[in-house]
């Protein structure tokens, strides 16, 4: 077998998306508690960090983020592989703002030494 760890079930197969989105939103949340306390630690005040507008941002962030998941799993809806499409969509678009908010702030991780 290829990937010997692989679930075999749909439910396993969903089960393990969850697992996996879980694990990027856990990420993304640590991320942004680090950029929040560097950015207000940061005593040169090299960037200007508004944290509200930041907040707002995320909030309207994450509406896209579940909207489109909704919209990239609707042609599954009623069926045991929504659940799948849906949390892989939420775990892609994770993964993708982990990386842009990285190379947004990094030049505040890169004084952390931050990965």
């Amino acid at each position: 077998m290829l990937f010997p760890d692989s679930p075999e079930t749909q439910l396993g197969m969903n089960e393990q998306a969850q697992d996996n989105f879980q694990t990027q939103d856990l990420a993304l949340e640590h991320l942004i508690r680090v950029i929040k306390e560097e950015a207000e630690k940061d005593i040169h005040k090299q960037m200007q960090f508004d944290e509200k507008l930041f907040d707002k941002c995320m909030n309207q962030w994450n509406s896209y983020r579940q909207l489109h998941a909704e919209y990239v799993s609707n042609r599954y809806a009623g069926g045991s592989m929504q659940p799948l499409i849906y949390l892989s969509d939420m775990e892609k678009i994770t993964k993708e703002k982990i990386e842009s908010l990285s190379a947004e702030f990094e030049f505040l991780l890169r004084k952390i030494n931050f990965s």
